[in-house]
């Protein structure tokens, strides 16, 4: 008889909790999801490349996907900020990473928190969250692209050094430092940039609630300071990161919300081998037409 007072009583506890942890969604009842974390996902660093021959201090948007994964996966996470402290890199991998934090956005809200720079890449990445705050004398902007060939002929004709080149079409060398770029490669590369460029502007500017018009003027490749990018529209608050938390909890409707830090690791074997990539690219320069890359 107590056997069954107490099975009685168990499976009654257990209908009773499932009832209030809203187990019942056929009664409207939504399901139970207690969110209790923000997660800080630290970007910082060039984008897609290293800053320098033994530098590993680079984000690529693998990375930042890994991160963003790694915070959702946890029940307790209801909202993200990401730190960004960038002053750009390659293009292509730059909108691979806004992609990430687009895709982050979907499932949870994201605010942006610039401790000290997020210029051009930078700021693209920053622009994708739904609202940024600047610490007062950071500094974004810088909103652009270039590209770099180096024309080392001069060099090469002073130490002796001919170089021969023997290519399948006319441009398939465009970039090798034994020469300079012609009239004709110089209007091509101005092309692609310009085009680059627009795809920048416009992702900004859509992120930011503009038009392309309105961003134009920002988008000269000027760097603006703490209060000076709320006044322009580059961003919504000056602050601090514990701010930046309060507001995506805020966005969550999460009370008094902890923060978990999410940054990127590296351990000592990829940091050799981020190191001897990087000392391979340098000494192959030229030869494999890395002057192609368009920088943020």
């Amino acid at each position: 008889m107590e056997r069954i007072v107490v099975t009685v009583v168990m499976l009654g506890l257990l209908f009773g909790l499932s009832y209030g942890a809203g187990m019942a969604t056929k009664s409207g009842i939504e399901i139970f999801d207690m969110k209790t974390d923000v997660a800080v996902v630290r970007i910082h660093g060039a984008i897609g490349m290293p800053t320098g021959m033994f530098s590993t201090g680079a984000i690529t948007s693998e990375e930042v996907r890994e991160m963003i994964d790694e915070a959702l996966s946890s029940p307790m996470v209801g909202a993200l900020v990401i730190e960004v402290d960038s002053g750009g890199g390659t293009a292509a991998e730059t909108e691979l990473i806004a992609k990430e934090i687009e895709r982050a956005r979907e499932s949870v809200p994201v605010v942006a928190y610039v401790p000290e720079l997020a210029a051009s890449g930078g700021y693209w990445i920053a622009s994708e969250a739904e609202e940024i705050f600047v610490s007062p004398l950071a500094m974004t902007g810088s909103i652009g692209v270039y590209s770099q060939f180096v024309n080392a002929s001069g060099l090469y004709e002073k130490i002796g050094i001919e170089m021969t080149t023997i290519k399948s079409g006319e441009y398939k060398d465009m970039g090798d430092p034994s020469r300079g770029l012609t009239a004709e490669e110089e209007e091509m590369m101005q092309e692609l940039s310009d085009y680059v460029y627009l795809q920048f502007v416009d992702a900004v500017a859509e992120n930011r609630g503009m038009t392309r018009e309105e961003m134009l003027p920002l988008a000269k490749g000027a760097i603006f300071v703490g209060e000076q990018n709320v006044e322009n529209g580059l961003a919504d608050r000056v602050g601090y990161l514990e701010d930046a938390v309060a507001r995506a909890g805020e966005l969550a409707e999460i009370e008094n919300p902890r923060t978990i830090v999410i940054e990127q690791q590296v351990g000592f074997e990829e940091m050799f081998m981020q190191m001897s990539s990087r000392i391979t690219g340098s000494l192959l320069s030229g030869t494999l037409s890395s002057g192609w890359r368009i920088f943020t």
